[in-house]
């Protein structure tokens, strides 16, 4: 079935990924093409999000409508079972959750709209040494990074962040939000086999046509030590 990944990495590689987990927290636009690729590699996945399929989503995710009002975290198992082990839960993480939910993760992937819910998932990994990748994708505009132990965090990038960007209020265009799905399945695969994954904080504006990588420091005082440059 990976054939052609086979030849491209190699079987002792591929054997790497398929004994592999990722989390992925969130299965909206971002979410969702990071679970169908990881999958299509064949990862092992958790699935976590407690949202239903609307009829607005069809415009940037690949639910159908013959999904709408179903749980998301149902249609992709349904969906992605055939291709690899699916563990899925139909809630909002929490304090209380999360810790059961994702300590089988090798990567929690974030594919959330809020900060909150980055923030809880920046704090458990770093408290647990667990890499994790943010996500965002706004307009025609994609950031991302990959957190290792050791770099500053999410909380050290994003201290004064206050209110979140919604593809509600602000709009997205359709492909951007698979895209930076894609891109963060494509960094947690490098990281699974012992690739380079990119460091700084990612950001692509195509109707700019503008790519940059940001630095940042880590924050004095936050909980991750960070360490260096992300």
């Amino acid at each position: 079935m990976r054939s052609r990944q086979e030849v491209f990495i190699g079987r002792e590689k591929q054997e790497i990924l398929e004994k592999s987990t990722v989390a992925v927290v969130g299965l909206g636009g971002t979410g969702h093409a990071a679970a169908e690729y990881l999958a299509r590699a064949g990862v092992s996945l958790i699935l976590a999000d407690n949202d239903v399929v609307e009829r607005c989503n069809m415009g940037r995710q690949s639910y159908g409508a013959d999904d709408v009002g179903r749980l998301k975290v149902v249609v992709m198992e349904e969906r992605l079972s055939p291709l690899t082990s699916v563990e899925s839960h139909a809630v909002m993480l929490s304090d209380i959750n999360i810790d059961k939910i994702l300590s089988k993760a090798d990567i929690v992937l974030d594919g959330s709209d809020n900060f909150g819910a980055r923030f809880l998932v920046n704090d458990w990994c770093v408290k647990r040494g667990k890499p994790f990748t943010y996500t965002g994708a706004i307009r025609a505009e994609v950031s991302f990074c990959f957190w290792l132990p050791g770099r500053p965090c999410l909380r050290c990038v994003f201290s004064g962040k206050t209110a979140d960007d919604s593809c509600e209020k602000d709009g997205i265009l359709s492909p951007v939000a698979a895209f930076a799905g894609t891109l963060s399945a494509i960094e947690a695969l490098k990281h699974l086999i012992g690739e380079k994954p990119v460091e700084g904080l990612v950001s692509f504006d195509f109707f700019e046509s503008r790519f940059e990588v940001l630095k940042a420091k880590g924050r004095e005082g936050c909980a991750c030590s960070g360490q260096g440059m992300l």
